[in-house]
This record gives C-alpha cells, sequence and structure tokens, in this order.
C-alpha cells in the first residue's frame, strides 16, 4: 500500500482521502507515528480534507507509539475543523494520556465526552479507571465503576484490577474486597494482578486474616 501510494504520488495521480487514510492505517500498525504525522501534515499541503477516519488514525498511531501530547493535539484540532468527535477518538486520546500518565488530561477528557452525550464502551472506562490508579485517585475510580454499571458498560478483569489497585494506593482495604466479589458476579476470572492488589490492600493495612483469606483463595 506505502509502494502503490508513492507511486502515485510520482505520477502526479490526484490523491484523496482515502488514499491518505489506507496508508496511515499502515503506518499506525507499524507503530511508525512519524511517518502518520507527516503524512497527516501533507494533506493540508494538497489541500486534501481531512475527515474524522483520518484524525482516528492519526490519533490512534500516536497512542500506539505513545505519544500523547501529539494525540492530543490532533485531537483538539478536530474541533477546529468542526469534525465531529467520535468514541473512537476519544478512546485513543484517552488511552494515549493515560499510558502518558496524564490521569488528569484524561478525567477531563472522560468529562467532556459525557458533556457530548457519547457512550463511554470498556475501552473508555478501563482507560480512565486506570489513569486514576495512576493518580492515586481511588475515589475517581469507584466513580468510574458505578457509572460503567449504571450505563451497562461491561466492564473485564483489566477494569476491575485497575480499581482495585487504586483502592489498595489510597489504603482503601475494605474497597478492595468490596470490589474483588465483583469479578465473579460479572462472570469474569481473577488472576494473579488481581489477588495481588488485594492481598496488598490488606496486606498494608495490617489485615493478615484478610490477606490469607484471599491467599487461600488464590491457592486454591
Amino acid at each position: 500500500a506505502v509502494q502503490l501510494f508513492r507511486l502515485m504520488m510520482q505520477s502526479n495521480v490526484e490523491l484523496d482521502v482515502i488514499s491518505f487514510s489506507t496508508v496511515m492505517s499502515v503506518y499506525r500498525q507499524s507503530c511508525e507515528w512519524v511517518k502518520a504525522s507527516q503524512l497527516f501534515n501533507a494533506m493540508a499541503k494538497i489541500q486534501v480534507e481531512a475527515s474524522s477516519t483520518t484524525f482516528n488514525t492519526a490519533i490512534s498511531a500516536c497512542e500506539n507509539a505513545g505519544e500523547w501530547d501529539r494525540a492530543l493535539q490532533l485531537f483538539n484540532q478536530m474541533a477546529h475543523y468542526q469534525i465531529r468527535l467520535g468514541t473512537i477518538a476519544f478512546n485513543s486520546v484517552i488511552s494515549a494520556c493515560e499510558s502518558g500518565g496524564e490521569w488528569e488530561k484524561v478525567l477531563q477528557l472522560f468529562s467532556l465526552l459525557m458533556q457530548k452525550m457519547l457512550e463511554p464502551n470498556t475501552i473508555t472506562c478501563t482507560a480512565a479507571i486506570s489513569a486514576c490508579e495512576t493518580g492515586g485517585k481511588w475515589k475517581q475510580s469507584l466513580q468510574l465503576i458505578s457509572v460503567m454499571l449504571y450505563r451497562r458498560v461491561r466492564p473485564n478483569t483489566m477494569t476491575f484490577n485497575a480499581a482495585i489497585s487504586s483502592c489498595e494506593k489510597g489504603c482503601e482495604w475494605r474497597k478492595a474486597l468490596q470490589l474483588f466479589p465483583m469479578i465473579a458476579q460479572h462472570e469474569l476470572e481473577p488472576n494473579v494482578i488481581t489477588f495481588n492488589a488485594v492481598i496488598s490492600a490488606c496486606g498494608r493495612a495490617g489485615k493478615w486474616e484478610e490477606a490469607l483469606r484471599i491467599f487461600n483463595v488464590l491457592a486454591g
């Protein structure tokens, strides 16, 4: 696809937004965010109007490469060009900021998503809860769990792991224990990360009997 695109450029074949989006998707999959970004900038030079798909692909490429600041810049450009923001764009920029440890920006973006009456999904909520874990914001992580349950967004084990870990870091061992059985209630399987977080939460609070009980569940 890349070679064909280059041949088209060399032959002065008129390129459209689909051509650019296709090649940018290739760069996204190979984590070549710089090339994807350069291609995105080239569109403006030859007056090819970017679409939501093009922006989403560029933001996702930056997410894969851990370039949260560039992802956020592209996200903000969407509003400037009056391109409708969708859940896909929010997921990518939220995940990028979460990976970069920018928990405050994640919560701001999640709030914006809700203001725009968009529906968060498992990816959105899990990334936001993981950001809360990084920022030590256990209350916000529990609020996000409540949002998921209210909106019937299905959590996964990673979702609960992040929420339990945020409670562990906040020394909220009771909250961690309350979350633990919810995993089984949602027909999910806890993993080693889950057990370690719950045991650590109990251990930090000096609740060794509770920690031993959870350990025995793990041992089985």
